[in-house]
């Protein structure tokens, strides 16, 4: 998970060692990550509404499916339990407006069985998806052949 380092700090977790430096951006594991933030040593990454706007216009825009961080989703819950209520509600807005562009992209290519390079919780989806269109083609590839009358 990418974090900003708030102050100078080298971690060793047993297989790792993180150099942890004022203003820079490491990636880290989300687990280190939540508990640096609370020592105060790194701030964890989080996204602004102006960024989810710049995401919706960039897949209204383009007929591909734009590409997003591996732990995009997860660093938008993150951002949505830090914000301020009023900001919260905007966020939420945007987040569904471009789930739901994504999700129409993803729906055309999975009848496509194309292979994309997306975040881990929309392969979930795309998988089971591309994997039920496939078992519905068996079946009326069946219907046809008159296996199944």
């Amino acid at each position: 998970m990418e974090v900003v380092g708030i102050r100078d700090l080298t971690v060793e977790t047993g297989k790792e060692t993180y150099s942890i430096k004022t203003g820079k951006n490491i990636d880290i594991p989300q687990w280190l990550a939540f508990f640096l933030e609370e020592e105060g040593v790194v701030k964890v990454k989080t996204y602004d509404n102006k960024y989810y706007q710049r995401l919706i216009i960039e897949e209204r825009k383009n007929k591909k499916l734009a590409s997003l961080d591996e732990n995009f989703y997860e660093i938008s819950m993150i951002t949505l339990k830090k914000a301020a209520p009023e900001q919260k509600r905007k966020i939420m807005v945007s987040l569904r407006q471009l789930i739901d562009l994504r999700l129409q992209k993803l729906m055309q290519l999975a009848i496509q069985d194309a292979e994309i390079e997306i975040p881990h919780m929309e392969r979930i989806l795309y998988n089971r998806v591309k994997e039920e269109i496939r078992n519905w083609f068996k079946d009326m590839e069946g219907i046809f052949d008159g296996d199944r009358l």
